[in-house]
């Protein structure tokens, strides 16, 4: 499976992108919604040992993290 990422609004109940995409008509997709507000509550918590990690992260020489994609993706 093929991933593309775009910025879409959401208007009279349909999405319209706001970009190309490389899509055949009829094509059947699947949608992953992200949107600003859902960003905007999640985080990290204030308190605990997340907190202390977050503030305080570890460090590994030479590493690496995956991008979202590397993360996602399927063998």
């Amino acid at each position: 499976m093929q991933q593309q990422s775009f910025d879409a609004i959401f208007e009279n109940g349909v999405f319209r992108p706001l970009a190309d995409f490389q899509l055949t008509e009829g094509q059947t997709v699947k949608l992953i919604i992200e949107s600003e507000s859902m960003k905007k509550t999640k985080g990290f918590p204030t308190t605990g040992i997340i907190a202390k990690l977050t503030a305080n992260p570890i460090v590994i020489p030479n590493f690496h993290s995956l991008t979202r994609e590397e993360a996602n993706e399927r063998w």
